[in-house]
């Protein structure tokens, strides 16, 4: 980790903590609703978001490589879907290669790119077989409205993202 304290850190200024290595998102006071990048009102009750650190660990829900890249990242590099809680998936860039669907990872500071002023450092995630399990499904979530969602072939992923890759 001292080796990659030197460059800068994407959202460092607001939607990742480098120094606890977690990102940043909000929780409803009132129906617990979780939410990445942070929101001002929850976006089922309308009510007042609190900020709080999302989990460090989840679960590989989708992933794919990426192997025609813009200047600056590396030639091949992989990314994917990972459920931080239940109904929250972020998207994820991966330290090294993806792990496999279902398989644990945690969050950690690791290098995204290069740009004239050096390494741009930022949220990556990595192989963690010893994370803990994501609780059960909420049930009371079924009560609650659901997000519109775009269904790919895979599924509904319901993914937020946040920053500038």
């Amino acid at each position: 980790m001292t080796e990659l304290a030197a460059g800068r850190v994407l959202g460092a200024d607001g939607w990742y903590d480098p120094a606890e290595q977690r990102l940043r998102g909000s929780r409803c006071g009132t129906c617990g609703t979780r939410s990445f990048p942070t929101r001002a009102f929850c976006w089922r009750c309308s009510n007042t978001m609190l900020p709080e650190l999302l989990p460090r660990s989840g679960t590989v829900v989708a992933r794919s490589t990426v192997r025609v890249s813009a200047p600056g990242f590396p030639d091949r590099y992989d990314v994917g879907v990972v459920e931080l809680a239940p109904g929250l998936r972020v998207l994820a860039r991966f330290e090294d290669e993806a792990p496999t669907h279902g398989e644990r990872v945690s969050v950690r500071t690791g290098h995204v790119r290069h740009e004239d002023s050096g390494v741009v450092l930022g949220p990556v995630f990595a192989h963690d077989p010893g994370a803990a399990l994501l609780p059960a499904t909420h049930h009371e979530d079924a009560a609650l409205p659901q997000p519109e969602a775009r269904i790919s072939r895979g599924g509904q992923l319901g993914v937020t993202v946040a920053g500038d890759l």
